[in-house]
């Protein structure tokens, strides 16, 4: 590598590190100037293509929009109804950015930068979760007081300050849940990180309950179905444990309401209200008209009404809001539909499929499995994990794998 080579490269790992900062940290984002954000936004692009090549860039650049094809369909509806796209626009290559950065980061082949960017995302989890975990202990609510702040006006005047000290909401808490199973398996595979490992998880667990999300702190323990399989090195795990932890999911599944009665009252008040509705319905007693579920289902129901009135193209307005692919579904129809199989088809394909002959693969399947569930429940889903943080973390470990092998 020439001298121009790794000045380009350090430049390009610390707007790396700037652009994770800010997606990771709310301060960061809370303090950074649009200028920057637009300037780093446009250098990385055009470092990623200098070094990829205009073949390779634009290959990398097709797959990502088939991840985001949802997105794309978004546009076009915007452009037909005459509305603005320009936010829209940039939200679009803002998401591109991240597979095409880890493109660049695995172009280099380089175990010791691989594991760089890989601390440095870690590193900024980490922070934000003990800054939040502090911040929901000084102010309670905090985390979901930022997440309802769209419906209750009082809170908007709390969003800045608590962003500003660096409390994440919502979409913080469900990318960290994507994380566990990363964490999982470096606190099995990777002894000379065991020790960060451990501190990393006891931390996110804490993030986990101290924030009230209820959704997250279920998904959180699904997680640790993947202490069922065995401690392999080999580069697979015979296909029996996957079905042993389906037996065990559906065992947990129809002792779930006597299990969440059982522990609603060690959490906060909300969480026991919603595990108390959780249970009360898979028990066939239904759900109280006020309750926080029973909003939710609402909402899930007016999309699915939508839906099922529009079905071919959808309509885009006064959707449900509370179900990332419900609301697509009624938003855009079968239009919608499609783009979403060919989106998580690709999300699969390219991100997770790769590591189908390690051990791996198992913790990476249940990292996509998790994010899909959040879409199904949740406004949001989050790509950050799976198509940046997922292919560097599988270069890194497999690696790993090959020396330990070796």
């Amino acid at each position: 590598m020439t001298n121009k080579d790794r000045l380009l490269r350090f430049i390009a790992e610390i707007l790396i590190i700037y652009r994770i900062a800010v997606n990771v940290m709310p301060a960061v984002n809370f303090y950074s100037i649009s200028l920057i954000n637009i300037g780093t936004f446009i250098l990385l692009y055009m470092l990623i293509l200098f070094r990829l090549g205009v073949i390779s860039f634009f290959i990398h650049s097709i797959r990502a929009l088939l991840v985001f094809l949802v997105s794309v369909v978004g546009l076009f509806s915007l452009l037909l109804r005459g509305e603005s796209v320009i936010n829209g626009v940039y939200e679009f290559f803002m998401n591109c950015l991240w597979p095409l950065m880890a493109a660049y980061v695995l172009s280099f082949k380089d175990y010791k930068f691989a594991k760089r960017i890989l601390m440095y995302v870690l590193l900024a989890f980490f922070i934000t979760c003990v800054t939040t975990s502090i911040g929901c202990i000084l102010f309670e609510g905090a985390s979901r007081h930022m997440s309802n702040a769209d419906y209750v006006e009082a809170y908007k005047l709390e969003v800045s300050f608590y962003e500003s000290i660096n409390i994440a909401s919502f979409t913080f808490i469900y990318s960290l849940v994507l994380l566990v199973p990363f964490i999982l398996y470096m606190i099995r595979y990777y002894r000379k990180g065991r020790l960060f490992s451990i501190l990393l998880l006891l931390i996110v667990t804490v993030t986990v309950i101290l924030t009230e999300y209820t959704t997250a702190l279920l998904l959180f323990f699904v997680s640790f179905s993947l202490y069922l399989l065995p401690y392999s090195r080999k580069n697979s795990i015979h296909p029996i444990y996957y079905l042993l932890i389906l037996i065990a999911v559906i065992c947990i599944v129809v002792y779930l309401p006597i299990a969440l009665e059982s522990v609603s009252h060690l959490f906060g008040e909300q969480v026991e209200e919603r595990l108390s509705s959780m249970a009360d319905l898979l028990k066939g007693e239904g759900v109280s008209n006020e309750s926080d579920l029973a909003q939710r289902m609402d909402f899930w129901k007016k999309s699915i009404d939508i839906f099922s009135s529009n079905i071919l193209f959808g309509n885009s307005q006064n959707v449900g809001g509370h179900s990332y692919i419900l609301d697509n579904l009624a938003m855009y129809g079968l239009l919608g539909l499609l783009a979403m199989v060919i989106s998580f088809t690709e999300t699969y394909r390219q991100y997770v499929r790769m590591a189908s002959k390690n051990v791996l693969y198992a913790y990476m399947l249940m990292a996509f499995i998790l994010n899909l569930i959040q879409g199904a429940v949740n406004p949001i889903i989050n790509f950050t994990i799976i198509t940046f943080v997922l292919p560097i973390f599988v270069f890194f470990y497999q690696d790993m794998e090959r020396k330990y092998l070796s």
